[in-house]
């Protein structure tokens, strides 16, 4: 009623509430058959899971899981531990599945660890969860990680281990309902093991993964799914049925291991055959009990194999030849065709192979196909119908043609193929080989093979042939030879003919037709022993045609070989032969016949180049003796070369190759051969035309010879020959003649009025005379007369060789002192051990020379003893460049100039030792006008120099001189009669001077020095000592001899002094001069110099000397002649300054004392003196001279030049600063030595 006008919403609404709350609040008793119900079913599900409990226990489902095993496998199992989850599997630790105990298999193997043929750390069981609450165990899959299977078979009886492994039938009432589960193995290490009695194990080891799947139609077989990661990757489904004892479709794994599942007779063959690469086992049916009656199809994919060839070796060896044995090959070699690439199937019944396989031989494709019984004997002792077929086979070569050749394994049959025809190059062959089994079963062949451009030689016609095509056709021994067509260069070749092998010398009938066949070597080694003797004796060449006919019968007497007879019809087409085996005559036309030992020549002619030949006589040849023969010969236009000479006699021979001569000749003659004579008997007679005679010991060439040669059997000679070298007219004249010890003379004159001095000549020369004319380098043209004489004996050739020259205007250049000689006049005898030079005279630039004197040419190298003089030699680069290195350097580096005269008597050249060739020298020189600069310079040397010395090519120069000069000028010092001792070590480049004397201004000089020229340039060092020195030849000197005019504008005093002095006053002044020089310095552009030295004046009037003069003018004093009369001076040298340290004069009225410097180069003065009485200038500067000297003493400087000096005097200003500057300090040295050690090293000062 309350919901008496509602909607319809609304009224659905309060429904659904008023329902909730009589469902929720309002209580409804149950009945109680749902209560018993639900008791009952709390119950069971209770019960269940206790059941369910104790039954799934790890140790209870690893019981149940070891039956499920035993009962699927028929082995063995151990399980370690099995955990149990149930959605996520059963794992099962340390599996072990062992084979039954089979005596078959292994009887060793008692314990199950020696029978295990699955192993695996883990395996996961999947199963179905749901049948374990009714009681089942079902596996739905099985996985193996990393397992290791182990494949085990034993040769001797041929039982497998998997044989004992699975069920052959399914028991109906076994646990899980007959189902079989899945199984996948991953990273499996299958192992496959060979076991025998008498071998050790044999193991291979594959990893792969797999996947088992019942087979959907047999209830025993199984689906393997087989993948091999390796190269390449494997993928097959082997199908494994236990119950049908078979195996089918393995994958392609390794010959190697398939070979240890095969029987031990398959084993053998694949070892014996070397099998390698991949094999593939298509089916296998096996059974324990019966193991040679299994079948095996295997299939074969790139296969390599090696098929020994003993297996076709045939039992009957009585054709084999006497030869047919090993040499040099290694104890149980056998040779072998090696298959590569092979392709196809095997089938194994029993002990019957059948083979139907492809591959490559050679490079060749092949074909193999037909059966092989008694499979299971020795390879020798098995029977075979085979057939081999190949396309393009090329014939082996190298190494494997000579184990073929030479091993006795191979069949004969085959071996007479490469021994009888040599064949090189491509076949196609079609053979059938049968053989039944057994030791002594004989091989028997039928077949073809076609050559396709094969090159083969014959070993009873060895000539070979090229491109040869046709065939050869086996009907087992007897080989037939047909159409077999070839080509020997241009020669077309064909053969036909039988061979019979049935006897131990095969019976041979072949026929030969060539056309256009060369007439070389090798058509001569292919005919019999008598046509090559005859063929040796005319060397015949061209082409020709010809037809041969080769024969010989069969014999079964291995110790002697049936002769060959061979008939040969010659037609020529093109045709050449030789005189004598030597002499080659071509373009032949006429007529050529041979008939057993005899050739006739019919007026052959024939060509050498240009020259036409004429022949015509026979020759007979004789089997024990030399041929005979008798020809004519005319020739025109015949060269003279080797050919020619090769056909003359020995001394024919040995003239021509004395003379050597060229050129073209006329002949007319006869040459006969006799067998009583053991040389060719000649008499010919040759003129010459535009001929060229060059004699061998004296090759020098003559040309344009004109004359008559005649050769006959006592010798060749030269009818007075005219010719030419270059523009020079000779005549040569000559023979060559027998001697009856065997040897030969020859002599050869040659005359020439005007022979030039050329490199002909000199190559011409022997080693002797070349290494003179190397010394002298003579040109220009000489009269010449040479006779040569050479004497052949014993083996031994003698020669003798004598000429004169006539030199006239010639030149030279000697190797030692290379300058060019030019005006050469003399004569000259060249002998063979001695050269004579009877006065050579010549100019060398303005000087002349004059030479004599001997060299000995009789040692390995030349030695002379000669005598030189020279005059108005000028001392210049030219001559320097001549001399040896030492000297060389020594003379450019004093910038040596002057004229000498040389005058060397002995001088003498010979090699010391050590082969080097020195000079020896002892003479003189005289010089004039001789300059130089060490750093001082040397100006007007003349006089003259003697000693000796000796000049070495490796240690140097090493002199001995005495000087003797009238004058020299020694930096400006005019020397006279300066003598010295001049001595310069070899390999030391210093120069040192002893005992030097000479005289200047009136007194005497001496000295020693030491010049070092190893440098580069020039260092001295001298110690000089001067004594008894004359003042006036000093001002003398010193005075320059037309004064210079007075510059305008200067009215200095001490000029007006100067220009008032005369000459006469300063040669009126008296006084000696004492002193000692320390020196040493560097010339060249680097130049310094340095040194130290005192100077003495005594009893001397000093005061007229031109400066002391003008100072005493200065000072308003008058000099008398007693002013000054002693000196002493201290100086130093620097470069170009002199530091004069102590200035000292002394008179009885008046004394200077001080010092300065002066500037060598430009004479500027810078001096100080101080002037006074000689009482006051005396006493001590501490005592008398600080009271009061100062007063009386005078201070003059001196400044400008020497030759216009200034004068300043001025009294005495501070005397501590006059002390001070009046004696400068000595200078520092140069270079590192101190001058005082120098003088030390040098000499004595006094």
């Amino acid at each position: 009623m309350a919901l008496i006008g509602m909607t319809s919403a609304e009224a659905r609404r309060q429904r659904r509430r008023r329902w909730i709350e009589r469902r929720a609040v309002d209580r409804h008793p149950v009945s109680l058959t749902r209560y018993r119900a639900s008791l009952a079913m709390l119950l069971f599900i209770l019960l269940g899971g206790i059941w369910y409990t104790a039954m799934t226990r790890d140790r209870a489902i690893q019981q149940r899981v070891v039956e499920f095993l035993q009962d699927a496998t028929g082995c063995e199992v151990r399980v370690g531990s099995a955990r149990f989850s149930l959605f996520g599997g059963i794992t099962l630790r340390d599996v072990r599945i062992a084979t039954p105990y089979k005596p078959e298999l292994d009887p060793r193997a008692i314990d199950p660890d020696d029978r295990q043929i699955v192993s695996a750390e883990s395996i996961q069981l999947i199963h179905n969860p749901w049948l374990l609450f009714i009681g089942r165990l079902r596996v739905e899959e099985l996985i193996a990680v990393e397992p290791r299977i182990r494949f085990l078979q034993n040769v001797d009886t041929g039982a497998h281990n998997w044989q004992f492994f699975g069920r052959s039938e399914r028991p109906r009432g076994a646990a899980g309902g007959g189902h079989r589960p899945k199984v996948r193995v991953r990273s499996a290490r299958a192992i496959v093991a060979s076991l025998s009695h008498d071998a050790a194990p044999v193991v291979r080891e594959e990893e792969l993964d797999a996947d088992v799947r019942p087979h959907p139609t047999s209830e025993t077989g199984y689906f393997i799914e087989v993948r091999r990661y390796s190269e390449p990757a494997e993928h097959a489904t082997v199908v494994f049925d236990p119950g049908a004892k078979t195996v089918t479709n393995a994958p392609f794994v390794d010959a190697r291991t398939v070979r240890l599942q095969l029987p031990k007779a398959a084993q053998q063959l694949f070892e014996q055959i070397d099998l390698q690469g991949d094999v593939k086992l298509t089916r296998m049916t096996y059974e324990a009990s019966a193991a040679m009656e299994r079948n095996y199809e295997i299939a074969l994919r790139n296969v390599r194999c090696r098929i020994p060839l003993s297996m076709l070796r045939s039992g009957i060896t009585a054709t084999q030849p006497a030869n047919a044995t090993a040499a040099g090959l290694p104890e149980g070699f056998d040779s072998a065709v090696t298959m590569t690439g092979v392709q196809g199937r095997l089938k194994w019944s029993g002990t019957r192979l059948e083979l139907d396989v492809a591959g490559m031989v050679n490079d060749a494709t092949c074909q193999l196909e037909g059966t092989v019984d008694a499979a299971d004997r020795p390879l020798g002792e098995m029977g075979f119908d085979v057939r081999f077929t190949a396309a393009a086979l090329p014939a082996p070569e190298g190494p494997v043609r000579a184990e073929l050749l030479h091993d006795p394994s191979v069949p004969y049959v085959l071996r007479a193929i490469f021994v009888d025809y040599d064949p090189h190059g491509v076949f196609d062959v079609d053979l059938q080989l049968r053989r039944a089994p057994g030791e002594h079963a004989s091989l028997d062949l039928h077949g073809t093979l076609k050559p396709l451009g094969v090159r083969a030689r014959s070993a009873w016609f060895p000539y070979e042939v090229t491109d040869l095509t046709g065939l050869l056709r086996f009907d087992g021994p007897i080989v037939r030879i047909e159409g077999l067509n070839g080509r020997h260069g241009p020669a077309a070749l064909s053969f036909h003919g039988t061979v019979d092998q049935r006897r131990f010398w095969s019976q041979v009938a072949v026929d030969i037709r060539g056309r256009n066949v060369p007439l070389e070597d090798e058509l001569r080694d292919a005919l019999s022993p008598h046509h090559q003797a005859a063929w040796r004796r005319i060397t015949p060449t061209g082409a020709v045609d010809l037809n041969v006919r080769l024969e010989r019968a069969g014999s079964a007497d291995e110790s002697q070989q049936p002769p060959w007879r061979t008939r040969v019809d010659v037609s020529p087409v093109t045709c050449a032969f030789s005189i004598a085996n030597r002499y080659e005559i071509s373009d032949v036309c006429g007529r050529l016949a041979i008939e057993d030992d005899l050739v006739e020549i019919h007026e052959l002619v024939g060509r050498r180049g240009d020259a036409v030949i004429r022949l015509h006589g026979r020759t007979a040849f004789h089997p024990d003796a030399p041929p005979e023969s008798e020809l004519t010969v005319q020739a025109f236009g015949v060269p003279l070369d080797d050919a020619l000479a090769s056909i003359l006699p020995p001394e024919g021979r040995g003239a021509f190759a004395q003379f050597q001569p060229s050129g073209r000749v006329d002949v007319n003659g006869t040459i006969l051969l006799r067998r009583t004579e053991p040389t060719a008997l000649y008499d010919l007679r040759l003129t010459l035309r535009d001929g060229l005679i060059c004699y061998r010991d004296f090759p020098y060439r003559v040309e344009d010879v004109t004359g008559d040669v005649l050769i006959q059997p006592e010798g060749v000679s030269i009818l007075r020959a005219q010719g030419r070298h270059g523009q020079a007219a000779i005549c040569v004249t000559g023979d060559v003649r027998r001697r009856d010890d065997g040897g030969f003379a020859a002599d050869l004159s040659l005359a020439c009025e005007s022979l030039p001095l050329d490199q002909d000549l000199y190559t011409a020369f022997p080693a002797s005379l070349q290494s003179v004319w190397q010394a002298l380098n003579p040109s220009g043209t000489v009269a010449a007369r040479t006779h040569l004489h050479c004497l052949a004996r014993d083996g031994k050739l003698q020669t003798h060789h004598q000429t004169h020259l006539t030199v006239r205007e010639s030149a030279a250049r000697l190797d030692a002192l290379p300058l060019p000689l030019t005006g050469l006049s003399g004569e000259v005898r060249i002998g063979p051990q001695r050269v004579e030079i009877l006065g050579l005279t010549g100019r060398l630039g303005d000087g002349r020379f004059r030479v004599t004197g001997d060299i000995d040419l009789s040692a390995p190298r030349p030695a002379g003893l000669l005598s030189l003089r020279a005059t108005d030699l000028k001392l210049d680069d030219s001559l320097f460049a001549a001399l040896p290195g030492d000297l060389c350097t020594a003379l450019r580096s004093v910038q040596a100039r002057g004229t000498v005269d040389l005058y060397l008597d002995p001088l003498r050249f010979a090699p010391d030792a050590t082969d080097r060739m020195t000079w020896y020298f002892d003479g003189s020189l005289t010089i004039r006008g001789g300059q130089a600069d060490l750093g001082l310079a040397i100006r007007d040397a003349a006089g003259s120099v003697r000693g000796s010395g000796r000049v070495d090519p490796v240690e140097g120069v090493s002199l001995n001189l005495r000087a003797a000069l009238r004058t020299i000028a020694l930096a400006g010092w005019p020397l006279e009669d300066l003598t010295a001792n001049v001595l310069m070590e070899a390999g030391r480049h210093n120069v040192q001077i002893d005992e030097a004397a000479a005289g200047l201004y009136g007194g005497q000089v001496t000295g020693v020095a030491e010049i070092d020229l190893g440098r580069g340039e020039p260092r001295y060092r001298a110690s000089i000592t001067a004594h008894d020195l004359q003042v006036n030849q000093y001002l003398a000197a010193s005075e320059p001899a037309k004064a210079d005019p007075e510059p305008s504008g200067r009215s200095a005093t001490s000029r007006t002094a100067a220009t008032n002095r005369t000459r006469s006053d300063m040669l009126q002044a008296r006084g000696d001069i004492y002193g000692n020089l320390i020196l040493r310095g560097r010339g060249g552009t680097a130049a310094y110099r340095e040194g130290a030295g005192e100077l003495y004046v005594r009893s001397a009037q000093i005061w007229k000397l031109p400066l002391l003069f003008a100072i005493f003018q200065v000072l308003n004093l008058t000099p008398d002649e007693n002013v000054f009369h002693d000196g002493r001076l201290k100086f130093f040298l620097s470069k170009n300054t002199l530091t004069l340290q102590t200035i000292d004069l002394q008179g009885r009225a008046v004394s200077f004392v001080g010092g300065g410097t002066m500037n060598l180069a430009t004479r500027e003065l810078d001096v100080t003196l101080l002037a006074g009485s000689p009482v006051r200038i005396r006493v001590p500067f501490l005592t008398d001279l600080l009271e009061g000297a100062s007063r009386e003493l005078m201070e003059v400087r001196l400044r400008g030049t020497v030759e216009e000096p200034t004068i300043h005097p001025q009294p005495l200003r501070s005397l501590k600063e006059i002390l001070r500057g009046l004696f400068p300090k000595p200078p520092e040295p140069a270079e590192p030595q101190p001058l005082e050690a120098a003088a030390q090293y040098d000499a004595p000062a006094e």
